[in-house]
């Protein structure tokens, strides 16, 4: 009986040494992982055209996914490929797939990661009083140009498809004020199909919009890159951001109100809600398939091979690249 006591006892305190030993190692390990930082530059100031990125911070989609996102706005400064290069910024938002091509050709280690404008928005921009509706309207036209962006090579590549001279026109700088437009002092501006026109109808203009589709050129919107070394180290971060980014656009686009409120709260003042409901109307055909859903965020080689093709006929590139070298769809199949 004796020996059996001891037994138990000794059985005991093996057990109560187990447990003890393993309620410090308990202690010693994390519950749970620290998110992963990752910082967006976004190409311009906050609109319509960020909506879901802002929405994903907002609703916390991107901290349930474990992530700590950053997103920082931009504006005319704002040079998300000089950020992503230089690790400023983890991923960048460009206005088109054209200034990710060009940089690449420069020999730039870039790569593009996604694309959510599934066509370019850029466009001409006129008013209905003196409109540009086809290349016979342009002789003699002044027209604002956003000289060192995507919308000045679409512009140049649209007049050379559609046998416009340059000299048949007058160039000048586009300060990204309609002022000029609205007073007659120029003819058109480059924009975005999505954006000056919901602006010029709610200062009680008829805006016309001269799409450079109209003259065979297809190209990607705004789109996402990331330099080829955080492609190598953040591979996981760069996976949970963009399907977390989906997700928040997703959301907006079902959510609308609830969207563009989180939107004016953050922002204050500076967010027009009516504009930015317009704004999202005129995205949808850009980001949503026929069947009202998200399309794919994919590059394909012959939209991108096409873009390549015009950008060598105006003199863009520094050197001969292959489609498949600007993009990696890793993340977005």
């Amino acid at each position: 009986m004796k020996r059996s006591l001891r037994a138990v006892s000794c059985a005991a305190a093996i057990t109560f040494a187990a447990l003890i030993l393993s309620g410090c190692g308990k202690t010693n390990t994390p519950q749970s992982s620290q998110p992963e930082k990752l910082t967006l530059q976004l190409h311009w100031i906050p609109d319509s055209h960020q909506l879901g990125f802002w929405t994903a911070l907002d609703k916390g989609i991107y901290k349930k996914n474990g992530l700590d996102v950053t997103v920082r706005p931009g504006g005319l400064d704002a040079n998300p490929i000089k950020d992503a290069l230089s690790g400023a910024a983890d991923i960048g938002q460009v206005g088109g797939i054209e200034q990710v091509c060009i940089a690449i050709s420069e020999g730039l280690p870039l790569k593009a990661i996604a694309s959510i404008h599934r066509e370019s928005p850029h466009a001409l921009i006129s008013l209905s009083s003196k409109p540009i509706q086809q290349p016979s309207d342009f002789k003699g036209k002044t027209i604002a140009v956003a000289y060192g962006d995507t919308a000045e090579v679409l512009l140049k590549s649209y007049m050379a498809k559609a046998g416009i001279s340059e000299s048949s026109v007058r160039l000048v700088p586009f300060k990204f004020d309609l002022t000029p437009l609205l007073s007659g002092q120029v003819d058109a501006v480059t924009g975005f199909s999505t954006g000056q026109p919901a602006t010029i109808e709610k200062l009680g203009k008829t805006p016309v919009v001269l799409l450079y589709s109209t003259a065979g050129i297809s190209s990607y919107g705004y789109s996402l890159v990331a330099s080829e070394e955080t492609l190598k180290k953040r591979e996981g971060a760069i996976d949970k951001f963009l399907k977390s980014s989906r997700e928040g656009w997703e959301y907006a686009f079902s959510h609308p109100n609830e969207a563009i409120s989180l939107f004016e709260k953050r922002f204050g003042g500076s967010v027009d809600e009516g504009l930015a409901h317009r704004e999202l109307e005129l995205i949808k055909p850009l980001m949503l398939n026929q069947s009202g859903k998200l399309s794919t965020w994919k590059l394909e080689e012959e939209r991108v091979s096409g873009v390549l093709r015009f950008l060598r006929n105006q003199g863009q590139l520094k050197k001969e690249i292959s489609a498949p070298s600007i993009y990696n769809n890793s993340y977005t199949e």
